[in-house]
């Protein structure tokens, strides 16, 4: 009947009357049961309407009502393709899927918007603090070691000024050595001797010592802490 047409002669043979949409629409799924069905699977379902449909065609283009120039000609569609009847298709399970999924998005998201109004202002304070931190990071390290050794040696200093620092330098973080300049050799060596009884410091020793009042004086010594209070 049609067999191998196009379209244009399909239409040409219906305008002529070789054959109606009826027969057209009946013939098409017997080709479709028989080359299609049993092997590929192609066609998932037909228009259970379609011949009702091609008789109102008919009626129509006997009435000089044509639509159409492909009035009455059955095609077949992909299944993601929305149509009107009782054809099932996949393109509302695809837009349900697509709207339930969007549905669960914005559930997460409001979920997730509540959670960060709770810890708002907790992070913001965390924040804070890490700021200042990096900020005052250059004045100590995280064991607050170079704070404590200097307290320490502030404490071995005598507070009547006979004994003072000039410079004081931590290298390796351990080793530690200072200058200064004492009234005389006995207010240095108390001076020393305090800060040898101290139980983090050891191998303390004096570098030079040169003049005589004020003489000046150079010493280092290891920072352990918790050691003993053995020297």
């Amino acid at each position: 009947m049609a067999d191998n047409g196009s379209l244009a002669r399909i239409a040409a043979a219906l305008r002529a009357r070789t054959f109606t949409s009826a027969e057209l629409t009946t013939w098409y799924p017997q080709r479709i049961q028989r080359y299609d069905a049993d092997r590929y699977h192609s066609v998932l379902e037909l228009n259970p309407d379609a011949l009702r449909i091609a008789r109102d065609r008919d009626a129509a283009r006997a009435a000089g009502r044509a639509s159409g120039r492909l009035d009455g000609i059955p095609v077949l569609l992909k299944d993601n393709i929305s149509t009107a009847g009782r054809t099932r298709t996949t393109a509302g399970a695809a837009a349900l899927l697509i709207v339930g999924a969007f549905l669960v998005q914005q559930w997460q998201l409001s979920r997730l918007r509540g959670q960060w109004a709770r810890i708002e202002s907790k992070a913001r304070e965390l924040e804070d603090m890490q700021a200042q931190i990096r900020r005052f990071r250059p004045w100590f390290d995280g064991s607050f070691r170079n704070l404590t050794i200097l307290r320490k040696i502030t404490g071995a200093f005598p507070e009547d000024g006979v004994v003072s620092a000039k410079t004081l330098e931590i290298r390796d973080v351990s080793t530690v050595t200072c200058s200064g300049v004492a009234r005389d050799n006995q207010a240095l060596f108390k001076m020393l001797d305090q800060l040898r009884a101290a139980k983090d410091v050891r191998d303390l020793k004096v570098d030079n010592i040169r003049g005589k009042t004020p003489l000046q004086f150079t010493f280092n010594f290891h920072w352990e802490e918790g050691g003993s209070d053995a020297n």
